[in-house]
């Protein structure tokens, strides 16, 4: 007798979907309450709009098929991080399996049925030369062969897989999405032993996704800011350099670079810690600091506490909604957006920083010290007009300042011997601009 065929599985209804809908919707008008934009109605024409908005329902129904399924099995092959699932996530093959329960720890078994998996895998596309010992430098060499001077010889790259660039960004993905499993457990482990194991595996990973594809700019970053929090900023600089060599038409990987050269040579703060001390404990509290987030927006040792909280459980997006919530709260103070400026400046995100820089100097119009850094930095981005610009007005207000109190700090001197300048000083518009103000 043949068996029971199967029932299909839970999918969301009509009203499953409405249900995400208005959740979603509910949870933005709470925090804009909370920021006090109360009177602003982001739904108004019944849209929801923009990637991380579509993702954040998706990621509700997601989590209702998964939960409305207990009797099946589940698999993921990743196109956009849901944070809800990496506790649940184990590697399985070139995808990851969904398990029912939270996994505690990765084990060890399948850290090594992953790596020998990925090794015969890369046999077939680019060899199985990289191993946890291959170097950045061996790793550099082969991008720069693979995609630069489109010669492998000396490497047993298959010729159809050279020739497929789909291919290459696709296998490239699908590694660096299981390499960044192993990055957020390493992130967010209290236990050192089960951090030295998921670094190795996530640099293991990382290495081969970006040898699949050196030109993505996911394998990029992920695997650069891997290495720099992990005390390894000189590998974070050669890859980059190498992204710069393979790609000079993508102005981010030159952007990166130039952050982790000036993070080396002082320029920039270093990266944020990874860990903290009871981690678990620290996690805990996530319900009492988003409590209090809404009920006062402005307690900067709060959003700190949750900004903190939110990276470490490895939700980017929630930490930079907290952010630019607060630096554009109408009642923000001078504190509370440098200490911000300060925590995006580690992540990094340049782009971000400048918005809060800018927003310094238009609440604060009399502070030479806030054009001071909008300028520098935007010198840094290679935004030279503006920072010609900018700097201009900061000198303006640096000369007033000395005019009432001699002994102020000048900001000529720090100018004089401030690198990130160099290149901006060579456009005509700074003689014009800016010498007048140091004579």
């Amino acid at each position: 007798m043949a068996s029971t065929p199967p029932n299909e599985i839970y999918i969301p209804t009509e009203r499953d979907l409405a249900a995400a809908f208005y959740s979603f919707q509910a949870e933005v008008r709470t925090r804009l309450e909370a920021e006090g934009k109360g009177g602003v109605d982001p739904f108004a024409d019944g849209l929801i709009t923009g990637t991380e908005s579509v993702m954040a329902i998706n990621a509700k129904l997601a989590r209702l098929i998964f939960e409305n399924n207990p009797d099946r099995e589940f698999f993921l092959e990743e196109s956009f991080a849901l944070d809800w699932m990496y506790p649940h996530l184990s590697p399985f093959g070139i995808i990851f399996k969904l398990n029912r329960e939270p996994l505690s720890h990765i084990t060890d078994e399948m850290i090594q049925m992953d790596k020998k998996f990925w090794i015969q895998y890369s046999n077939r596309l680019i060899g199985d030369w990289i191993s946890e010992d291959t170097t950045i430098d061996q790793i550099c060499d082969f991008a720069v062969a693979f995609l630069s001077l489109r010669n492998v010889a000396g490497y047993p790259v298959d010729p159809k897989f050279f020739r497929d660039s789909q291919a290459q960004k696709s296998f490239s993905k699908l590694r660096g999405s299981q390499a960044e499993l192993f990055a957020w457990r390493y992130r967010n482990s209290s236990d050192p032993v089960e951090q030295e194991k998921m670094l190795a595996a996530a640099l293991f990973a990382f290495k081969q996704a970006f040898c699949f594809y050196p030109g993505s700019p996911e394998a990029v970053y992920r695997l650069a800011n891997l290495l720099a929090q992990a005390g390894r900023i000189d590998d974070a600089i050669k890859i980059t350099q190498t992204a710069v060599i393979v790609d000079p038409h993508n102005p981010n990987f030159e952007q990166l670079f130039l952050y982790f050269k000036a993070q080396r040579d002082g320029l920039m703060p270093p990266s944020p810690p990874l860990t903290k001390n009871n981690i678990q404990e620290f996690l805990n509290q996530k319900p009492q600091f988003e409590q209090q987030f809404q009920e006062n927006p402005l307690d900067i040792t709060n959003n700190v506490n949750l900004i903190d909280l939110y990276w470490t459980e490895g939700n980017t997006n929630a930490a930079f909604q907290v952010i630019d919530s607060v630096v554009t709260h109408p009642n923000v103070d001078k504190r509370t957006l440098t200490v911000l400026a300060e925590k995006v400046a580690k992540v990094p995100d340049l782009t971000r920083l400048e918005g809060i820089l800018s927003i310094m100097t238009q609440k604060f119009p009399d502070n030479p010290e806030a054009f001071y850094d909008l300028a520098s930095l935007q010198a840094f981005n290679g935004k030279h007009d503006l920072a010609i610009d900018t700097l201009s007005a900061c000198l303006q207000l640096n000369r007033n300042r000395l005019a009432v109190n001699p002994n102020a700090k000048d900001l000529r001197t720090t100018l004089a011997q401030d690198q990130r300048f160099q290149s901006t000083q060579a456009h005509p518009a700074y003689s014009e601009k800016i010498k007048p103000f140091l004579n």
